[in-house]
C-alpha cells in the first residue's frame, strides 16, 4: 500500500509556521508579565542549584589557572597528550 498524504514541509501538517510567533506570545504562554524578570530555575530544588553554581566556580577557577575547564588537565599537557 502506497501512502499518498504525505507533507513537504511541517507546515503543509499543521505542525505551524514559527513566523507567526512572536516573543509575546511566547512570554504569554510561559506566564511571564511585563516588566518582570523570569527566574530561569524557578522549577529546579535549591541542592541542585546550589551543585550547579559550584561547578561553575570551579570551572572559572580551571579556566583562570589556564586548566581544562572540564577535566582539569593544565592545556600544555593535554597538546602533548592530543599530539600522540
Amino acid at each position: 500500500m502506497e501512502h499518498t498524504n504525505s507533507a513537504t514541509s511541517m507546515d503543509d501538517d499543521g505542525g505551524g509556521s514559527d513566523t507567526l510567533w512572536s516573543l509575546e506570545d511566547a512570554r504569554k504562554s510561559r506566564g511571564h508579565e511585563e516588566g518582570k524578570k523570569a527566574d530561569l530555575f524557578e522549577g529546579i530544588p535549591v541542592g541542585i542549584r546550589a551543585f550547579m553554581e559550584m561547578e561553575r566556580k570551579m570551572k572559572a577557577k580551571r579556566i583562570a589557572r589556564g586548566e581544562d575547564p572540564i577535566t582539569g588537565i593544565d592545556m600544555e599537557t593535554k597538546a602533548k597528550w592530543l599530539e600522540r
